[in-house]
């Protein structure tokens, strides 16, 4: 269960990070600026934070606001602070439609800063303490009616009209500190929750079995791409069709959560996506994962292993760069079969991944899967065996996800999203050793029909990726055996649909001889080629004796040897006849046996040293030139 998963974790983060995450009671939060008062609680000036996102605090925890008037305590926007409206007052020309609105939220800023007054009154009232006096004092001093025309926030209008959250710093003769920093007013805050929880309705708890405190409202969870800035929930009732009989309007009483749990899992899960070592985005779904016991050194492994987690944990120092290339070695290690040990991986631990995508203000939840962290390694090992092919030298060992999805894109797209309808049932394929989503084989066969070579950008019909796709899809989806289906060319192979993708490489490479380097035949042909050989291979052929007898008159040696091997590969045992049609795994196995054939050529001629080869222009054959 994801909530009780997640608020284990917390339980975890708290033993072993607990600089890193919100105590119960307490959230983080970015402050955008400080209030600045004296010990007799007269404003100073106000202080911006230094980074443009804001100051990361740990802040009381902040209850959610919709349209209502709600205060917060020591952290809040800037109206209920000082009771004034963030937009700027209309001049005497204005019209009295503006005049009204700006009078309407003037009207709020004081009934937001009459909130805030008496939520902190009730919590310090009885504080002894310098901070809780001096923030008591400004409250009961501040004058609302001239903060419009007070000097010192005329000269800070640019920083109030950025909005976010503000907080108070107290300033002594020899230090500014801030007030949440105060020992007894964290004690008064951490009283003023328990009393709280004891007031609220108590119900039995679904995540932890326990009589306890019902949270009416869950927490926002942040990071997840595509949803509101301000934060989406993961459990919410506001829709009549969806609440329990008795439970009209109830919110969270409709599933109870103890509100423990649910600060639990919100903390839990905004850690997650806010640590880059465990997320990583796929189209418009957010996947967070983490690790029941050694948790950093499993993460670190799998965002390496399944998300190439190199490209964005960039290694600083030598020490870090060496514990890189350690885990890199590992990894290839686990694909070939071979025992791996790093220090520090648990391979028994559970691991736990979270797809989570944007459904209006919710968060919907697209897979969660729950395996030991050996298990899931090994799957993604088995994954990526599935996927090894043939590739140029110096290119990327591991096709990450975003690489598969990527490949079967369409790059004209106007708001291209990398198949994001895959992006689930291509995760739960790899993670557990299931079938590929066939729409995923589907797409790739697509894409090489609309794609169109263009050694110039170096794009290629049949690329690495895409062949890869295909290979994967075969030996899980159609049942082709790896001794059938190879990483790279089998001359044995009597496949009539993969000699006929082979034997269009070679009529390709005929063509780019005869012609000194250009060549048109896969644009012309290979679509109808690989649906309908019987239809377009006789013409192909016929084209191929004209390009040979061209050819020989330049190079006899080379044009006897690429009608050789051509006759060897279309010879009887291998097509006795052109089929009428191919099917759609058929297909597939003509792109492949086209790009194994294509990969051969590249390094019998060498040219595979620039990683763009396989994507790029047409050079030269397998058959060795002969004068």
């Amino acid at each position: 269960m994801l909530l009780k998963d997640l608020s284990d974790y917390y339980d975890q983060l708290l033993e072993n990070r607990p600089d890193d995450v919100a105590q119960p009671g307490w959230s983080s939060c970015y402050v955008k600026g400080f209030l600045e008062i004296d010990q007799d609680g007269r404003l100073r000036t106000i202080i911006p934070a230094a980074e443009k996102r804001g100051q990361a605090l740990k802040v009381p925890e902040q209850a959610k606001k919709s349209s209502g008037i709600k205060a917060n305590f020591l952290c809040d926007a800037i109206s209920y602070f000082l009771g004034i409206p963030t937009s700027k007052k209309p001049g005497d020309s204005a019209s009295a439609e503006e005049k009204a609105k700006y009078a309407k939220e003037a009207d709020r800023a004081r009934r937001c800063f009459e909130a805030s007054r008496k939520l902190h009154h009730e919590i310090l009232d009885n504080v002894d303490s310098l901070t809780a006096h001096a923030i008591l004092s400004y409250y009961d001093s501040w004058d609302i009616s001239g903060a419009e025309a007070n000097p010192m926030l005329l000269s800070q209008t640019d920083v109030l009209a950025a909005g976010g959250f503000f907080a108070f710093s107290i300033a002594s003769e020899n230090d500014i500190s801030i007030a949440m920093d105060d020992s007894d007013v964290k004690a008064a805050w951490n009283r003023h929750y328990e009393q709280d929880d004891a007031d609220a309705t108590s119900m039995l708890c679904l995540v932890s079995g326990e009589m306890s405190p019902v949270a009416r409202l869950h927490p926002s969870i942040k990071g997840v791409v595509g949803a509101q800035s301000s934060g989406a929930t993961l459990v919410s009732f506001n829709d009549r069709s969806s609440e329990s009989y008795g439970h009209v309007e109830e919110q969270g009483r409709n599933a109870p959560v103890s509100k423990r749990v649910a600060q639990a899992y919100g903390t839990s899960l905004n850690y997650l996506l806010s640590d880059r070592a465990h997320h990583v985005r796929l189209g418009d779904t957010t996947i967070a994962y983490w690790s029941g016991y050694n948790d950093q050194a499993n993460t670190e492994f799998i965002s390496l292993m399944a998300f190439g987690g190199n490209m964005f944990i960039e290694a600083k120092t030598s020490e870090e760069g060496r514990e890189q290339e350690q885990l890199d070695t590992t990894v290839r290690k686990l694909i070939q079969g071979k025992h791996v040990g790093i220090p520090g991986l648990d391979f028994d631990s559970p691991f736990y991944i979270v797809g989570l995508a944007p459904n209006a203000s919710r968060l919907s939840v697209r897979f969660m899967l729950q395996s030991s962290f050996g298990i899931i390694a090994e799957n993604i090992a088995e994954h990526y065996r599935c996927l090894d092919i043939a590739m140029p030298k110096g290119s990327r060992p591991f096709l990450v996800p975003f690489a598969l999805l990527k490949a079967v894109e369409n790059p004209h797209a106007k708001k291209p999203v990398f198949s994001s309808p895959l992006v689930a049932p291509l995760m739960k394929a790899i993670l557990n050793g299931e079938k590929y989503p066939m729409g995923l084989y589907q797409a790739a066969i697509l894409r090489i029909r609309a794609t169109q070579d263009d050694s110039d950008k170096g794009v290629r019909k049949v690329n690495r990726v895409r062949a890869a796709i295909i290979k994967a899809c075969l030996i899980r989806n159609f049942g082709r055996s790896k001794e059938e289906v190879t990483v790279s060319l089998n001359e044995r192979r009597s496949d009539t649909a993969y000699n006929l993708g082979r034997a269009f490489c070679l009529l390709e490479s005929i063509q780019w001889y005869a012609n000194e380097g250009e060549t048109n035949i896969a644009a012309r042909f290979m679509n109808s080629a690989s649906a309908t050989p019987a239809i377009v291979f006789p013409t192909l052929l016929r084209l191929a004796n004209a390009h040979l007898k061209k050819l020989s008159t330049s190079k006899k040696g080379l044009a006897v040897n690429l009608k050789k091997h051509l006759t060897e590969v279309l010879g009887e045992s291998r097509v006795p006849v052109f089929p009428q049609r191919l099917t759609l795994d058929e297909q597939g196995v003509f792109f492949l046996g086209y790009y194994h054939q294509l990969a051969l050529r590249f390094e019998r001629n060498g040219a595979s040293d620039n990683v763009q080869d396989m994507d790029a222009g047409i050079i030269g054959d397998t058959a060795n030139e002969e004068e």
